[in-house]
């Protein structure tokens, strides 16, 4: 796997997976790569818009290791009982999808160091789910990057978990949905923001996956309907 890492002035370098070893390939200085080695083997690298750190996991099960990419080193593993399938991320943080979908872990960035590990806030999203669940995209980040979804497919339900680092420590604030049409299996996000093609004229789009045959698109707009 191959990924690029942008910052505010663009694209810094270049990211290269190989099992469990990092290469990172940074733009002033291409004939010398920093090469770092994962606390496990990892098949998926994801970066936030920020490009700072770099999570790194295998969806079949392992430690998720996060790079901090500026200073180039490895910087902390997150285990879990059991795999982190999926992980999406708002503006202050990171949501690590366990594959049951009974829990989402929140990492907020400003609290990942080097020498102090960053506290792991469970989410409940409700009971494990027995057996595997189905391949799909079970979060998605909302306009805006304060707000993550995150699917519990056998509860028919989205959660808005909500990108707040007050949160008491007994709960996270979050809003349910209730999803509908049949069983979910893969959720992303809309953008519906109008934008001036003409003086005067405004038009709103999206691009949207064919779904395939046995496959129903549902809508849902704001957090009722």
């Amino acid at each position: 796997a191959v990924i690029p890492i942008h910052d505010p002035s663009g694209v810094s370098g270049i990211i290269l997976l190989l099992d469990e070893q990092l290469e990172i390939y940074y733009s002033d200085a291409p004939d010398m790569p920093v090469s770092i080695t994962l606390a496990a083997p990892a098949t998926r690298l994801v970066l936030p818009a920020d490009g700072r750190f770099l999570f790194a996991h295998d969806p079949s099960g392992g430690p998720v290791s996060i790079i901090d990419t500026v200073r180039g080193r490895l910087v902390q593993a997150v285990g879990a009982d059991v795999p982190i399938t999926e992980i999406a991320f708002s503006a202050r943080g990171a949501f690590l999808l366990r594959a049951d979908q009974q829990s989402v872990g929140a990492i907020f960035f400003d609290t990942i160091r080097d020498k102090e590990p960053a506290v792991v806030r469970e989410i409940v999203l409700g009971t494990p789910q027995a057996g595997k669940v189905p391949a799909g995209a079970w979060m998605a980040p909302l306009s805006g990057g304060r707000e993550v979804v995150a699917v519990h497919a056998a509860s028919y339900s989205g959660f808005v978990l909500h990108d707040n680092p007050a949160m008491s420590d007994t709960s996270w604030p979050m809003t349910r949905v209730q999803l509908r049409g049949g069983e979910p299996r893969r959720i992303t996000g809309i953008d519906r923001s109008l934008r001036e093609t003409a003086p005067g004229v405004f038009a709103g789009t999206a691009l949207l996956p064919a779904s395939g045959a046995g496959w129903a698109l549902v809508l849902t707009t704001g957090r009722g309907g």
